[in-house]
């Protein structure tokens, strides 16, 4: 067979092409099957997998079934429609799909008219108004190609025909779901009617995809009249005012965003493209993970590109640099050919041609740039979108201007041959790279080696397609493995994995260089595949290790084979496969140049797998052994193994290297290995030895970074590892008594940087408490009381022996004192003791005013640690209170109260009440959990939220257990506490779906330990899952299917409905997460930014979305001065607006109408107000001015930009809206950037 290079979906076209086999087999036998099948369900499975052919035969064979539910067989025209207007979508021959979606517009119009008032009807119309949509997409395509400019009015009027049609049904629509909506009860209980509550949500985000879409067609009836018109231009105004609406309305929801996106493209179809960027930078920087959002970044970026291209920007570079990185992006592989992928790499193009003809640069860089835009011109040009006719004609007319001296070559030899010598001058282009002066020169010459690397890979990539049977095998076998190093310059990875793996297999025979060779471009590329998947890796992963297996395989004895022995092993390390890796790197043979380093992995391995077992995270599918548990034995054998492996290795490794000659990174690690197991066995001496020895070469002085030079991040001279290493060894000097050592040692670990000094003495207090815990969990009494007696013995000598102005030494003492007492706890008589002295230490320090000023709350903060320690709760929450009259925000402090408020209260000698203290603070002074809780939630959208997350979920998670602790003091409202944590926790898990394991496993240990003691069986707790939405198309193109089919609400932001009877605190929960959260933390303790002046559109108003600016959260976000936070970028003022201005969203002939309020509500209002008024009069007596802007409540209107959604017994959500003042007119935009 002449094989080919394979073209890309052909694998995919030919399983299809079987699975469809099978599926027709089913069809065959249908009548067999049993009535209640779900055809539904099947019949959309054939549609996701686009057998589109086979789900209308199937529709066909059901349409002749006599036994099918009524109620389904009415919706067979329904599916058929569907089935026709996806099938549309998806073709790429014009009279194709146009006869499809004339198939879909008679099949959905038949169902709407034969079952006007079927549950789906508003679906079907909802159906209906996108095929009319994309049909007149379709039409504007069309009318922008210029074979059709003679007729473009013609066809633009008939796209605003159908638009028009469009619309009405689309109104037709919103009007069914809101209807539908409000057929539901006021109060769905997700728990006992769980298909209730998700039909109604269902319809919910129907019936905001319907006020979305009515939004779009303006949109896109503006798009059907000529650019610059007054039609066009008032059109564009209006639409934007619809999209602000539902985007004010609902932008903690995906669409929205959607709709703030779209009011960016309103700005930039009228050229106010500084605007416009500014709205498409504000979703671009946005942090969400959530996969809408991540879509609607890749539209905003392809907006953003269009304005960048503009004439009043022309940043072509810069273009071509944002395109390429989203193009090579391997999470934007499956949207490359989208219109929206497609739309990306158009703006490439067209920047590429504006680029080439830049006379700074020169000939050949020209014509490179040339070649790379006909080459993404062809592309485009392949699939149906805008951009097809316009990139063909591209082709053209850049073909042309390169004349017949670039003619494309003709046949395989042709192209081999200028491939080859365009990979010979890529070395040039390299040294030019290098030898750059300046940022713009090395720019430009970035660019040019790019633009000579895409030449390259075009060039073996038309050579390989033009090859034939009397092409020379070894020629072709080059072609590939050129290719696959042009693919993996150009980080185009997989591609590079893929065809390199091919010649390792293909071409061992015909050419073995390049098969051999070609083995390093995979295991290459798939590194650099590793390196840029982001968090997610596995996949990575696992390819790296079939690649290295692969190798292994094929090479057994080179040294290629050697070399993926050593990588493989560190792929199983990083799957936490530890005993595998050591297994694997064990295998490498005695006379590769390998073997020490072998040994020194295969130590560290095996001593990593020893560790992961201690801290009871090495389960069977990471031993590898197929064993649940290991025997004390095996385990015991890892540690020795380790050893004997880590020391071989050394001892190769120095023999290797030589005398008198500093030791290597890896021996470095691996000294540090052996002197923590050293140390853990009590063999000091050996730790000292092996650390310090060699002087100038030894492990110890490798770690020095030369005066005046700071520390890289990573490596043995990091701040981590020098640290590391020289708290082990003040370990040992301890051990063996040492004092003038240590103190040197405790000296050079101060030295290394990079750390808190308080951090330091801290973490080896911790690791003190570590080490005594250990040896009372495995019962080793000697040693636990020999480490006990060696520390106590150390630490009165430092004492005797200290400057008295020495504040690190009484750190020290204090911080190990503390250690020494926590490590012994159980011991509770010597654990006082030790605490007692850690205490004075901290006391001495702060009467002698040691301690700099930023160091006083730090020390203060552990002495009310170890007062908590002791028992003494009432004298650590006074100092608690003291700190934080003067330092409110010192976040550590408030931990630190509320957990010894908590404590306080779970004592058996203790008040019980403290309990729910801990939970709502003291005075506004302690904030207790809920205050820690909010304040920290409304970090959530600031630049420190990664940092502050872990905090926040501590905070939850104990307020919720300061619940179950007060149940357990046996209190008579314990029982109420239980029921209230229950449904806390159940409301939390499904506002925040995102819990990694560990915190999840936390809050469903308790959650199940809650059920326990309310006498019910212990269910764990449930993972939220993600609502699926019916696959809909709100832009027109299947990729904004994604953005809003994934539409549910954002972390926080919006909350379930609670259950009911739960406590107070759960539907002041609900509410404030539906509100967005932190708004009256805001109004405590920010003050509001200054605003820079913008055009909106008359009668409307910019709205910035959720974490962007004040009208998110009230203004800036907290300042948490100790904790680094950073500020929200400005917001963005709105120029007046009329009176009437407010009601340009209201459904005509709708009324507000005000709630009342329920009893509850009441007495909160009235409390509320009698504060207020309370507050006024205090400060009129004072003598005080202050000035109070008024408020209005406004119910959000139930138009366009949709009605509340439910949540719970909660009332709707209302949004605060300041009362407008008069400004002075809009002044002009500034500049972007």
């Amino acid at each position: 067979m002449n094989m080919r290079l394979l073209r890309p979906g052909m694998v995919r076209h030919l399983s299809g092409k079987v699975a469809a086999c099978g599926i027709l087999l089913l069809i065959i036998v249908g009548s067999t099957v049993c009535a209640d099948e779900p055809h539904a369900e099947f019949i959309d499975k054939l549609r996701q997998r686009k057998y589109f052919d086979t789900a209308l035969e199937y529709i066909e064979q059901l349409q002749q079934r006599s036994d099918l539910p009524q109620d389904f067989a009415n919706t067979l025209e329904l599916e058929r429609g569907i089935t026709y207007r996806e099938m549309g979508s998806s073709l790429r021959v014009p009279e194709d799909r146009e006869q499809a979606q004339g198939q879909a517009e008679r099949s959905l119009k038949k169902f709407t008219s034969e079952h006007p008032q079927h549950p789906r009807a508003a679906y079907a119309n909802f159906e209906l108004g996108q095929l009319l949509l994309d049909r007149a997409r379709t039409l504007l395509w069309d009318a922008d190609a210029p074979s059709n400019a003679d007729r473009r009015a013609e066809i633009q009027t008939q796209a605003r025909a159908l638009i028009d049609q469009a619309q009405a049904i689309y109104q037709k629509s919103h009007d069914q779901y809101d209807a539908q909506q409000k057929a539901f009860p006021s109060f769905i209980d997700k728990t006992e009617d769980p298909e209730q509550f998700e039909a109604r949500q269902d319809v919910f985000y129907k019936y905001l995809k319907a006020a979305f879409n009515l939004a779009r067609c303006t949109y896109e009836r503006g798009q059907t009249f000529e650019k610059g018109t007054k039609e066009r231009t008032e059109t564009l105004i209006k639409a934007s005012e619809e999209f602000e609406a539902i985007s004010s309305a609902w932008r903690s929801f995906p669409v929205g965003r959607h709709a703030y996106l779209m009011m960016g493209k309103c700005f930039q179809e009228q050229d106010d493209i500084s605007r416009a960027l500014g709205l498409y930078n504000t979703i671009i920087n946005d942090d969400s993970q959530h996969p809408a959002m991540l879509q609607l970044k890749s539209y905003a970026l392809q907006f953003r590109l269009i304005c960048l291209n503009h004439e009043k920007r022309s940043d072509y570079q810069l273009v071509i640099n944002e395109a390429t990185r989203w193009l090579n992006d391997k999470i934007n592989r499956s949207r490359l050919y989208t219109e929206q992928g497609l739309g990306i790499l158009w703006e490439k193009a067209r920047a590429e041609e504006q680029l080439s003809k830049d006379r700074t640069l020169d000939a050949k860089q020209q014509t490179a740039l040339k070649r790379q835009t006909i080459a993404d011109a062809n592309t485009v040009a392949k699939f149906p979108s805008p951009y097809r006719e316009p990139a063909v004609a591209m082709a053209r007319r850049i073909n042309a201007s390169l004349g017949e001296k670039d003619a494309e070559p003709k046949d395989f030899d042709t192209a081999f041959e200028r491939g080859s010598g365009l990979i010979t001058q890529k070395a040039d282009l390299d040294q030019a790279v290098k030898d750059a002066k300046s940022g713009d020169e090395r720019q430009k010459a970035i660019q040019a080696r790019d633009a000579h690397m895409n030449e390259i890979s075009r060039m073996f990539e038309l050579a390989l397609s033009m090859r034939d049977e009397d092409s020379d095998p070894k020629a072709v076998a080059q072609a590939r493995y050129f290719l696959s190093y042009a693919y993996m310059v150009q980080r185009k990875n997989y591609e590079a994995i893929i065809l390199s793996r091919y010649c390792m297999d293909a071409d061992r025979l015909t050419h073995p260089d390049s098969a051999l060779n070609a083995t390093e471009i995979a295991i290459q590329s798939a590194v650099q595949a590793f390196n840029d998947a982001g968090d997610n890796q596995e996949f990575e992963l696992d390819l790296l290790k079939q690649i290295c297996e692969q190798i292994v395989s094929q090479y057994p004895q080179s040294a290629r084979g050697n070399e993926a022995r050593i990588r493989l092993g560190q792929v199983y390390r990083d799957l936490k496969q530890p005993l595998k890796a050591a297994e694997t790197y064990l295998t490498v043979p005695e006379n590769s140049s390998d073997y020490a380093s072998s040994r020194l992995q295969a130590g560290q391995s095996y001593w990593l797998a020893w560790l992961t077992n201690s801290a009871g995270t090495l389960s069977a599918g990471t031993s590898g052994d197929g064993q649940a548990e290991h025997d004390e034995a095996a385990v015991s054998k890892w540690k020795t193994d380790a050893t004997k492996l880590l020391q071989e290795g050394l001892t190769l490794a120095r023999q290797k290297l030589g005398d008198n000659v500093k030791p290597t990174s890896e021996m470095a690690a691996a000294e540090v290995s052996l002197a923590t197991i050293n140390n853990m066995d009590g063999n000091f001496d050996q730790t000292i030895q092996r650390l310090t020895s060699g002087g100038e070469n030894s492990v110890i002085s490798l770690l020095q970074v030369p005066e005046g030079e700071s520390r890289p991040d990573k490596g043995v001279q990091s701040s981590d590892f020098a640290g590391q290493a020289y708290r082990l060894l003040l370990r040992a000097y301890v051990g063996v008594q040492q004092i003038d050592n240590a103190l040197a040692t405790m000296n050079g670990l101060e030295a290394i940087g990079g750390q808190d000094t308080t951090a330091v003495y801290t973490q080896l207090g911790q690791e003190l408490q570590a080490e005594l815990e250990r040896l009372s969990e495995t019962g080793e009494a000697e040693r636990l009381a020999q480490v006990r007696s060696s520390f106590e013995q150390f630490l009165e000598k430092v004492y005797a022996q200290r400057d008295q102005s020495d504040y690190n030494s009484l750190l020290w003492i204090g911080e190990t004192y503390f250690g020494l007492g926590k490590g012994v706890k159980e011991d509770t008589a010597a654990a006082s003791a030790y605490f007692q002295k850690a205490t004075q230490a901290y006391q001495e320090i702060l009467q002698n005013n040691l301690a700099a000023d930023g160091a006083i709350t730090a020390i203060k903060l552990r002495l009310i640690r170890c007062k908590r320690a002791q028992g003494n709760y009432e004298e650590a929450v006074t100092l608690a209170q003291d700190v934080l009259t003067a330092s409110p925000l010192s976040l550590d402090v408030q931990f630190e109260a509320a957990h010894t408020l908590a404590d306080w209260g779970a004592d058996p000698n203790g008040q019980p009440e403290k309990l729910l203290t801990s939970i709502k603070g003291v005075d506004k002074v302690i904030w207790g959990w809920s205050g820690i809780t909010s304040k920290l939630q409304a970090r959530q959208s600031s630049p420190d939220w990664k940092d502050l997350k872990d905090r926040f979920l501590e905070a939850r998670l104990e307020y919720i257990r300061s619940r179950y602790r007060y149940a357990k003091t046996g209190a008579a409202d314990g029982r109420k506490q239980l029921q209230s944590g229950l449904a806390e926790i159940t409301i939390f898990a499904q506002v925040f779906p995102d819990l990694d394991d560990a915190w999840f496993a936390k809050f469903d240990q308790l959650y199940q330990d809650i059920q326990v003691d309310l006498g019910q069986a212990a269910v764990a707790l449930e993972r939220p899952k993600p609502l699926e939405l019916p696959p809909q198309n709100v832009a027109a193109n299947s990729e904004e299917q994604e953005a809003d089919n994934a539409a549910t609400p954002q972390p926080v932001t919006q909350s379930p409905p609670p259950s009911e009877g739960p406590g107070w605190l759960m539907g002041t929960l609900a509410i404030a997460l539906a509100a967005g959260g932190g708004f009256a933390f805001y109004k405590l303790m920010s003050k509001p930014q200054k605003r820079r002046r913008t055009f909106a559109p008359a009668g409307g108003s910019f709205t910035p979305p959720p974490g962007t600016g004040s009208d998110a959260t009230g203004g800036d976000a907290p300042d948490f001065s100790s904790l680094a936070g950073n500020k929200a970028g400005a917001a963005v003022a709105a120029p007046p607006r009329k009176k009437t201005a407010s009601k340009a969203a209201a459904t005509p002939g709708t009324a507000r109408k005000k709630r009342v309020l329920t009893p509850e509500e009441m007495v909160k209002y009235k409390a509320a107000k009698a504060a207020k008024a309370k507050a006024a009069a205090q400060q009129a007596a004072a003598g005080g001015k202050k000035v109070v802007k008024k408020k209005g409540v406004q119910r959000l209107s139930t138009s366009a930009a949709g009605t509340s959604p439910p949540v719970g017994n909660d009332p709707p959500v209302r949004k605060v809206v300041k009362k407008r003042v008069k400004k002075r007119p809009p002044q002009p935009p500034p500049n972007e950037g």
